[in-house]
């Protein structure tokens, strides 16, 4: 390779300007220098348009080498918009050069407005609107760009794209892959971005925004992190107390499920004192709840679709060790059709309310154990509640 080519490429790597121009000054007294440089321009065309040298663009389509068409993965406009090159994209409008090559579409994770959009240059997108305003006619093109902006990050580039006729839990229909593209939602996007600030936005903008399971099981840790808010810590008057003990605010999150890492990650096995998870739309509680919280006092998870409630017995477990603070429980309004018979075990148990479930059996086994004439039954005959629910067996009428 010729050293006027080397030295050229270290001014790219260096970002030398001035160097360039001067190196490019003196090609036209080079014998079969432009020819050279026409054959392998793409590192210069690609420097100038991520740095802003109109006037380098300008001197390589004087000396007729075409800047559109260069042999790399990513084209001139793509890298203005990357960016964020407005002078670069009014520059390369002049001169002909289209927004979309090809066959490309707008929704594509490759087309100039989704980049844009991704790296949060609000300008940029305001140019390439303005240059062609058929880009986005299309809703569900605007939804893969609100995705893109979610992941980016950027809240003025999402409130440009978040819009009443955008459903915010569907997912993207303009997709490539179908790999998990039943995941691809906004709130998706802003966990898989790791943008606290955008959860928060669209929950406080979009009333229906579903906490959808595929959403926390892929992204527990950006969930779990983004809840914490909800939790607050218990006041005491007690200097001495060992363990600040909290309270747990859920309700009313569109929460379609609990992970066991928003607990585990956090002492909330000791500290938790009430837990409200009220208002839903959960089908299940993680396998530590409640049975592994020592200090839970009261759990709220009334309205909800909860179908059954379980118990996970740890090796070594004793009966009394078995939620030794619990005092609460509302599982009212949810799908009950059984509940395990640990629950009635619970010494500490005041109140239980069952009521508007499917309930047909409390527990298959309880009776058969003999548990019946235990204190914790004679909590349930006063306290519980069983309006509306399918009929009891003749044998727990009787309790």
């Amino acid at each position: 390779m010729a050293e006027w080519y080397d030295d050229l490429l270290t001014f790219i790597n260096e970002e030398n300007k001035d160097g360039i121009l001067s190196m490019l000054q003196r090609l036209p007294n080079i014998p079969g220098a432009i020819e050279r440089l026409r054959e392998e321009c793409a590192p210069l065309v690609i420097a100038s348009c991520r740095k802003g040298y109109t006037d380098v663009l300008q001197f390589l389509i004087d000396n007729d080498i075409d800047i559109s068409n260069i042999d790399t993965q990513e084209n001139p406009i793509q890298v203005a918009c990357e960016f964020n090159q407005v002078s670069v994209l009014d520059f390369l409008f002049e001169r002909g050069v289209p927004i979309l090559p090809g066959t490309m579409k707008a929704w594509e994770e490759e087309s100039p407005i989704y980049i844009a959009s991704k790296c949060g240059h609000y300008d940029v997108i305001y140019k390439l609107i303005e240059k062609e305003p058929n880009l986005i006619k299309d809703d569900q093109v605007r939804n893969c760009l609100l995705y893109a902006a979610c992941l980016g990050g950027n809240i003025d580039v999402v409130k440009m794209w978040l819009s009443p006729s955008i459903d915010i839990n569907h997912p993207l229909q303009l997709v490539k892959r179908l790999t998990d593209c039943e995941k691809l939602t906004p709130l998706f996007a802003a966990c898989a971005g790791g943008h606290k600030h955008v959860i928060k936005f669209l929950q406080s903008n979009c009333e229906d925004l579903q906490f959808s399971t595929a959403v926390c099981q892929a992204h527990p840790g950006m969930i779990g992190e983004y809840l914490q808010q909800y939790f607050e810590v218990e006041p005491s008057d007690n200097e001495d107390d060992f363990i600040e003990l909290c309270t747990g605010h859920l309700q009313r999150k569109n929460l379609h499920m609990l992970h066991t890492d928003w607990f585990t990650q956090h002492p909330y096995f000791m500290t938790l004192s009430e837990l409200d998870i009220s208002n839903n739309r959960l089908t299940e509680l993680p396998d530590c709840l409640p049975w592994k919280f020592q200090n839970l006092r009261c759990l709220n998870a009334s309205r909800n679709f909860i179908k059954c409630l379980t118990y996970c017995e740890e090796e070594g477990s004793e009966e009394d060790s078995i939620c030794p603070s619990l005092e609460e429980v509302n599982l009212s309004y949810n799908n009950l059709e059984t509940v395990c018979r640990e629950l009635f075990e619970i010494q500490t148990l005041q109140h239980l309310n069952l009521s508007h479930n499917k309930l047909v059996y409390l527990s298959k086994s309880l009776l058969h154990q003999g548990v019946a004439q235990t204190d914790s039954i004679t909590v349930l005959k006063r306290h519980c509640k069983f309006k509306h629910s399918a009929s009891i067996r003749g044998s727990w009428v009787q309790i």
